[in-house]
């Protein structure tokens, strides 16, 4: 009697551990293969660098911006993206109302992974092209102005968490450093030479195929 008991506890021990393996095994292979992300994002912010408005110099001026990325991640917790920032940053020169804006496409190398079932964590780094250009207006005839834009050089890197609402949606939260290099800007900075830098909050929403 006490061997049948035995027994019976054994087999349904036994059917539990297959059960459980094979749960086990579901979720990993749900979590195999090649991930795509596509996100857009909010990306209040401010330039770092000083800026001279004529009558003094001005850093850590806030502005607005947007971006819309790409990320490919593969099992091995690496992977490639693809990013566009886009902000706009106003100053007041000479009485005039003047906004910088700055524009950024380009690759990106992505290294990340999962934090349990909800929670992933990213981080990117880049090199592309950046676009410069100011509008301002005269208060004396109240029209805009659009001034000759540059192209140059720009870096962008990133560090971010996504919070999976479900399988397809997810909120993300990160932070962002971005630096501009150009051959000649009008505007004229200081310690930062024909360029800029923007450090900003990016929070968004993404759909993960």
């Amino acid at each position: 009697m006490l061997l049948a008991t035995l027994a019976v506890g054994t087999t349904v021990h036994a059917q539990q551990a297959v059960q459980m393996l094979g749960l086990e095994n579901q979720q990993k292979s749900k979590n195999t293969g090649t991930h795509h992300t596509l996100a857009v994002n909010f990306n209040p912010g401010f330039i770092t660098s000083k800026v001279d408005t004529g009558e003094k110099e001005v850093s850590w001026r806030g502005g607005i911006g947007v971006s819309a990325n790409y990320r490919c991640m593969f099992d091995s917790n690496y992977g490639f993206g693809l990013t566009y920032n886009h902000s706009k940053t106003s100053y007041d020169m000479s009485n005039n109302s003047v906004d910088i804006k700055l524009d950024y496409i380009g690759p990106s190398f992505v290294m990340g992974g999962q934090l349990g079932n909800r929670w992933s964590a990213h981080l990117s780094f880049g090199i592309g092209v950046a676009h410069y250009s100011e509008h301002y207006e005269k208060e004396i005839y109240s029209i805009f102005v659009i001034k000759p834009s540059n192209y140059g050089v720009g870096i962008q890197s990133e560090a971010g968490f996504d919070y999976y609402l479900n399988k397809t949606l997810s909120i993300g939260l990160g932070i962002t450093e971005d630096v501009y290099i150009f051959s000649k800007s009008d505007a004229q900075t200081k310690g930062q030479s024909n360029g800029f830098s923007r450090f900003a909050l990016a929070v968004g929403l993404g759909i993960n195929l």
